[in-house]
């Protein structure tokens, strides 16, 4: 039920693009993650500029298990490329596009690495109490369609 909720709520907001002040970003945001402590940060790629916005797990504030990416476009609008809620990563669609499972272990957050240079980023599965890692899914930037594109490596090839 409860996730079901959220993908309503994920393509409810993705139906609208808002436009907004920083102050009705942050109220937005504040909103989105209960009103935990989030912080939000510009990853640069090619002419974009993209937010991420992420609840913060641990003092690092690196560690997150919930987070929004968006861009503002020309008009300041807020356009929502992914959100991120638990162990679940939906596009803005509200279409579930990775999915990390442990079954032996429990789920903690994520990590993020940001790699401006090649417009991409990926991401580090934490479980328990984030002292065990492993590795996540990659995301390039498309710019002709304005999203991310998921990166799967061969590695048969290897």
């Amino acid at each position: 039920m409860k996730n079901i909720l959220f993908v309503f709520l994920i393509f409810f907001q993705s139906i609208f693009v808002y436009s907004l002040d920083d102050q009705v970003v942050n109220a937005f945001l504040s909103n989105y993650f209960s009103g935990d402590n989030f912080n939000c940060s510009i990853m640069k790629f090619g002419q974009e500029n993209i937010y991420f916005s992420h609840n913060v797990l641990d003092n690092s504030g690196d560690n997150f298990n919930k987070a929004f990416i968006f861009m503002r476009t020309e008009d300041e609008a807020l356009f929502p490329v992914f959100y991120i809620n638990s162990n679940i990563i939906y596009n803005r669609q509200g279409e579930i596009i990775f999915k990390g499972v442990s079954e032996t272990q429990s789920f903690f957050g994520w990590k993020i690495n940001i790699i401006e240079k090649n417009s991409s980023f990926s991401l580090t599965f934490l479980t328990n109490g984030g002292n065990n890692v492993t590795e996540g899914p990659i995301f390039l930037w498309d710019p002709k369609n304005r999203t991310f594109k998921r990166y799967i490596i061969d590695r048969s090839q290897w």
